[in-house]
Parts: C-alpha cells; structure tokens; sequence
C-alpha cells in the first residue's frame, strides 16, 4: 500500500485459485483470498490454507521412524 500500489490485488469475487499447474507451486496472499476477506488477514489465512494442504498430502510416517 504505497504509492499507486492497491490495498487489494483483486476484487471480492474475483479472485485466483491458490492451485497451479506446476507441482509445488501455490499461490497465496490476497489475490486468492477466501470472499469477503483482504489485507493482511487474507495473506496469513491462504498461507495457512496452502500450508495444511501441503500437510495432509504428505505420506504419514508411522511411528518410531526417523
């Protein structure tokens, strides 16, 4: 938010999925927020989305293993 930067990169509505074509590439911040949020709360909230789905992808190691 400086000079002719905007306080949003997009509209409510309008926004762009977090998935990419590439594997292991996300997009997070603003621009593919959840409707109805924005700013910084809509940057810290699709990180911790794109982060949980990175999780729960990952092979579960069983226990006792290093």
């Amino acid at each position: 938010m400086r000079d002719d930067w905007p306080a949003q990169r997009s509209c409510a509505g309008y926004d762009l999925p977090r998935e990419t074509g590439v594997v292991g590439l996300w997009c997070v911040g603003d621009a593919v927020k959840k409707y109805g949020n924005g700013g910084t709360q809509a940057c810290a909230e699709t990180a911790k989305i794109v982060t949980d789905a990175i999780l729960a992808a990952r092979p579960r190691r069983s226990a006792g293993r290093v």
